[in-house]
Parts: C-alpha cells; structure tokens; sequence
C-alpha cells in the first residue's frame, strides 16, 4: 500500500472513533444526568459586587474525574511524565 492510502485508512479510522466516541458521550451523558440534581456542597462568589451561589453537584464532580483519569492514562501511554 502507498502512503497515501495508509494516510487515508488512517484518516477515515481517526473519523470513525470521533463519531462513536460523541455518541457514546451523548448516551452517557444522558444516563448520567441526574447527577446534576445530587448537590453537595455550594459555592458562593462576587461578580461585581453580585453574589451568586454555584451548586457543586455528583455530576460535576464525577466529570472532572473522568477528565483527570483519561489525562493520567493519556500522558502514561506516551510517557510524558
């Protein structure tokens, strides 16, 4: 196979795991959704002399892990410690 073929399956693969990777968020999203009404603690904060309360809530909380794990495991696949 020529390069450019290479590059192209390498291209259409890249696309397709794009695709099934969004909607497999979508679908985890969804049936994770009723984290957001799961409060557990609040946050206050001043925007020009205006409190506003931010709801820390089960789903935010297990976004950020998600994100914190699939960074680890990212940067422990290329080594980049």
């Amino acid at each position: 196979m020529s390069a450019q073929s290479l590059e192209l399956i390498r291209s259409i693969l890249t696309l397709v795991a794009l695709v099934l990777i969004i909607f497999l968020w979508s679908k985890l999203h969804s049936t994770f959704s009723f984290l957001e009404n799961i409060t557990l603690w609040e946050a206050t904060s001043n925007t020009q002399g205006i409190e506003h309360i931010q709801p820390i809530t089960l789903y935010y909380i297990n976004f950020y892990f998600s994100i914190s794990l699939l960074q680890h495991k990212w940067l422990e696949t290329y080594q980049l410690y």
